[in-house]
């Protein structure tokens, strides 16, 4: 597996590529060959992934982006490679480009969601600031991360696909509001949320 990283400082570059390592850990028959920084960047992912397909053999590459990605591909495609037969691709975002990949087959998927993240600070917020939630000084949310394959590509693009989040009515994830006793941060949930 070849891995294309974002950066060396940010912590989303330093937690991503920690996840990747453990991810490689935990699967003994992965073998990382070269984790190279990218800078989240198309263009650099291109350049280190054509470097790396002439001199060694890839059968994986994981971009810490989509665009990261989606760069390598274009480099495995020019280097007579066909993408999601002769070497896989996954990437990160959820982006319209790296669903479209995933549902042409040429990625296998693009992990996603944490850009809800900002929605669901806002949504406790709100709770907090009207005090109608009682008993609550310190909430501890965390919300999983999920990932677009082939098996759910369409419902995705279908819901999530055109980045519309106006249509989607936040205020339904607040307890105060849903009448919940938790948060439901889920994938499922702003799936459902999408299609009212």
């Amino acid at each position: 597996m070849l891995a294309l990283t974002g950066d060396t400082t940010t912590p989303a570059g330093l937690q991503r590529e920690l996840g990747m390592q453990r991810a490689v850990a935990d699967n003994y028959d992965v073998k990382l060959l070269h984790a190279i920084p990218a800078e989240w960047n198309e263009e650099i992912g291109y350049q280190r992934a054509a470097s790396v397909f002439k001199r060694t053999e890839v059968d994986v590459v994981w971009g810490a982006n989509d665009d990261i990605a989606l760069g390598a591909l274009k480099a495995a495609r020019e280097a007579g490679l066909t993408p999601g037969q002769d070497i896989l691709f996954a990437g990160l975002n959820w982006s319209s480009r790296g669903m479209e990949a995933v549902r042409n087959g040429e990625m296998t998927m693009t992990h996603g969601g944490h850009f809800f993240a900002g929605a669901w600070s806002i949504v406790m917020l709100r709770d907090h600031f009207f005090r109608e939630i009682e008993g609550e000084f310190f909430v501890n949310v965390l919300f999983k991360m999920s990932p677009i394959t082939g098996e759910n590509v369409d419902l995705y693009i279908g819901r999530l696909g055109d980045g519309d989040w106006d249509r989607i009515d936040f205020s339904r994830f607040c307890k105060s509001v849903s009448g919940r006793s938790h948060y439901d941060f889920s994938s499922e949930a702003i799936l459902a949320a999408a299609a009212s």
